[in-house]
């Protein structure tokens, strides 16, 4: 396999969960882009706060693919290359769903997260830009919405039974369990815009064949991107089905797993070129 692109997560692969990231990447990286190798992103999260943050320092330039795969990025020209929101029918069904169950989500749009009401409870970076549900006047920008069960103190059995809900009352939208910080949520996005069809995009954007394409994640919601990259690289923190299509497994990112990832990148497809 010739190697073109790395498509890594965020959360729990790249940064733990202070959004910290190992010092030993920049060289790492520094080397691997030296081989005309690309490195993006391919995350849950959407740009502004701890993405923005985080990439700056790197100088990471590139195309990334945010919000679950509802976008892709350029933080160079600083350009959104492609997108996909929630039908605005879904998102209004979604919304009054919650709503019924009292159930605390996050709305995201290009700009802005909109939540229902303000919480001590973090659910986006302090430098995100934070607005009230009350504000949106048009749901047919909405990206992805976001449900965390440590906010709402729901158990992951009824987490389960949300998703089974939803995706007999919104067909055109994907529903996907995410695991973070310890607990459990949902991203929510279009079923055209999984990490699996940004991908797709992604490929059609660069002209990157897929098969020569590694991706590095450690979560249920990155099970479309592994489907969809040529090489696999899943965090031992992964759920088993992640690890079980994995084609190699490093140790969580607190036990320099994504230093081990990036070395064994190196050694498999860089060293001999």
């Amino acid at each position: 396999m010739k190697l073109k692109a790395i498509l890594s997560d965020f959360d729990g692969t790249l940064v733990d969960k202070q959004n910290k990231y190992n010092p030993k990447i920049n060289k790492l990286l520094a080397k691997i882009c030296q081989h005309n190798i690309r490195f993006s992103l391919a995350t849950g999260r959407s740009y502004y706060g701890a993405v923005q943050k985080v990439l700056k320092e790197l100088k990471i330039f590139d195309y990334h693919i945010l919000h679950a795969g509802a976008m892709i990025f350029n933080n160079q020209s600083n350009k959104i290359l492609w997108s996909q929101s929630i039908s605005k029918e879904s998102v209004s069904k979604i919304v009054e769903y919650f709503q019924k169950n009292r159930i605390y989500l996050a709305l995201e749009t290009k700009d802005s997260a909109y939540i229902p009401y303000r919480t001590n409870i973090a659910v986006y970076s302090d430098n995100s830009p934070i607005k009230l549900t009350s504000e949106l006047k048009d749901f047919s920008t909405v990206l992805k919405i976001l449900l965390t069960v440590s906010i709402n103190r729901m158990t992951e059995s009824q987490l389960e039974t949300h998703i089974e809900n939803l995706n007999k009352l919104c067909k055109d939208a994907a529903v996907t369990k995410i695991h973070w910080d310890g607990s459990y949520g949902l991203d929510i996005t279009s079923e055209k815009a999984t990490k699996h069809t940004a991908v797709l995009e992604y490929e059609r954007l660069l002209n990157i064949p897929r098969s020569q394409i590694v991706a590095i994640g450690d979560g249920y919601n990155d099970y479309p991107l592994f489907t969809a990259c040529g090489y696999k690289i899943a965090m031992e923190n992964a759920p088993k089905v992640l690890k079980e299509i994995a084609d190699y497994i490093v140790p969580k990112v607190e036990d320099e797993g994504f230093i081990i990832a990036l070395e064994h990148i190196i050694s498999k497809f860089i060293s001999n070129l």
